[in-house]
């Protein structure tokens, strides 16, 4: 009688944690501690009338583009990529490399290519107790698992990474999210069924709507 093959797929081996110092330590308690913080004040909806602070400022070119006519050159390839971690994407809007965001050139380095390598990405739009509280104070944190589950995740990914970014936008301002970012996060947080079609997730729509959902 031949064995009976085990449909149980194999585990991947656990990532073991970087030993931290002391003084990274206290770095992770403050940032963990701002962002409970700012939780707080975006789960309030006290930011809403105060937005227009957040709002980063058009530059003249920026403006001039935002005037002229949508065009399709870039659906369907990365030649517009420049940090090299883009996919392809389903619409002009969302095909947009992470060194094309204005408010991101502030925060990445000469020894950073792309914005899903810096330290605080991970902090932001990839731990998962960060994510959870983010989802708590919205009040979209489901205690049971269910399908949709890794889908909450990504949700909260954008929308921390919104946060991350541009600041308190408030309601219906919403920001593009770069392709890579999509890509990193979905790769992280994968369907529940790992149905895709190409780069794109079968259930999900525009990661921007996502974080303002």
């Amino acid at each position: 009688m031949a064995p009976r093959k085990s449909t149980r797929q194999d585990k991947k081996p656990k990532r073991t944690p970087p030993v931290l110092t002391p003084e990274q330590k206290k770095k992770r308690a403050f940032q963990r501690a701002q962002l409970e913080e700012e939780m707080k004040i975006m789960s309030s909806g006290n930011h809403a009338d105060n937005c227009l602070l957040y709002e980063p400022v058009l530059r003249e070119r920026a403006q001039r583009q935002s005037c002229q006519p949508p065009a399709t050159v870039r659906v369907g390839n990365t030649n517009w990529c420049v940090c090299g971690h883009c996919c392809p994407m389903p619409t002009e809007e969302e095909s947009i490399c992470c060194m094309e965001i204005e408010n991101l050139q502030g925060i990445v380095t000469e020894d950073i290519t792309c914005i899903t390598e810096h330290p605080q990405f991970d902090e932001y739009c990839q731990n998962k107790s960060n994510l959870k509280m983010c989802l708590l104070f919205s009040g979209k944190w489901r205690t049971q698992r269910t399908p949709e589950h890794n889908r909450e995740f990504r949700k909260a990914a954008y929308r921390l990474f919104t946060r991350w970014i541009h600041g308190f936008l408030g309601p219906k301002h919403r920001r593009p999210i770069p392709s890579c970012v999509v890509r990193k996060v979905r790769n992280i947080f994968l369907e529940h069924n790992n149905r895709y079609t190409g780069f794109y997730v079968s259930s999900d729509y525009c990661a921007a709507d996502m974080a303002d959902e």
